[in-house]
């Protein structure tokens, strides 16, 4: 099997796609600069499903498929009860969380590696592409084991200097920051977050899905800091500072034991970087060398 990611670019301009199984993961602003609206957006990541022999979604964003009429979805995969026997969640069963096939267990949260909830709809999706290849999800189940996050998403650095670090350099939109951020915050109870660089969108979401509390401070960095800043700041402890590195050496400051500091700009990176791996990159190489 090839297995393509595809781009709205890309998808906007193809007329030959014809692929055996379409996955559509997630939707949310961006590219605003390029496609003319939101809607063009999302209809150009749409034509994934054009031509498709089977098609997967995510139940927990209806808006991605739902106006379409599709006859040929074969399962859906979300954080949450599976809705038939088809789909694939999560539940608790005794106390324990378990990624789900309809009613079957099929591998317990705990065995996976620490990891936030948009990474575990990852693995559902994929769990629900093997399914539909007649794969065994055992057999999935033994290379899940071994897997760690990939670089540059939510990306655990590992624990150093009693704080956890998070490489989350690919998010570069709010929906993304967001996403993160909420998750981190189920897994480690309070967060520091870096943000900063070209912003995207046209307005920031004001919210980030947790309270002031949870998230202990937001420390900006790039060019569009202030307008991040002038986002947030009545909802978060906000700091500007020159650059990531100033974001970094403060975010350790202001941390404490058991902290998490994430890396998720909700931003482009080229003001100050060459693209979003060098500022990831960058990230894993200074904390790992300063502390």
């Amino acid at each position: 099997y090839y297995i393509l990611e595809l781009s709205s670019f890309q998808l906007l301009q193809t007329y030959s796609l014809r692929p055996k199984i379409s996955l559509f993961l997630n939707f949310s602003p961006d590219h605003l600069d390029w496609h003319i609206n939101l809607q063009d957006y999302l209809s150009a990541k749409q034509k994934i499903f054009s031509n498709a022999d089977a098609v997967i979604v995510n139940l927990n964003e209806p808006e991605t498929y739902r106006s379409l009429g599709l006859q040929n979805i074969v399962s859906g995969f979300s954080i949450g009860n599976p809705g038939s026997s088809e789909d694939f969640g999560v539940a608790i069963i005794a106390g324990c969380e378990y990624l789900m096939h309809g009613i079957t267990r099929i591998i317990a949260r705990s065995d996976l590696p620490l990891m936030p909830d948009c990474q575990v709809l990852n693995y559902l999706a994929v769990y629900a592409i093997v399914a539909s290849l007649g794969i065994a999800a055992d057999r999935y189940s033994r290379s899940v084991l071994g897997f760690s996050s990939l670089e540059h998403r939510c990306q655990n650095i590992g624990k150093i200097s009693s704080r956890y670090w998070y490489n989350d350099s690919k998010a570069t939109n709010c929906a993304a920051t967001i996403a993160a951020v909420t998750s981190l915050v189920k897994l480690h109870g309070s967060v520091i977050l870096l943000a900063g660089g070209v912003f995207k969108e046209d307005l920031v979401e004001k919210s980030l899905g947790v309270s002031a509390s949870k998230l202990k401070f937001i420390i900006l960095f790039g060019q569009d800091a202030k307008k991040l800043y002038n986002g947030w700041q009545l909802l978060y402890h906000c700091v500007v500072v020159a650059d990531m590195y100033a974001a970094i050496d403060l975010a350790y400051k202001l941390s404490e034991s058991e902290d998490a500091v994430l890396l998720s700009p909700a931003c482009a990176s080229f003001d100050q970087f060459t693209n979003y791996k060098s500022r990831g990159d960058l990230f894993i190489d200074y904390v790992k060398k300063n502390f």
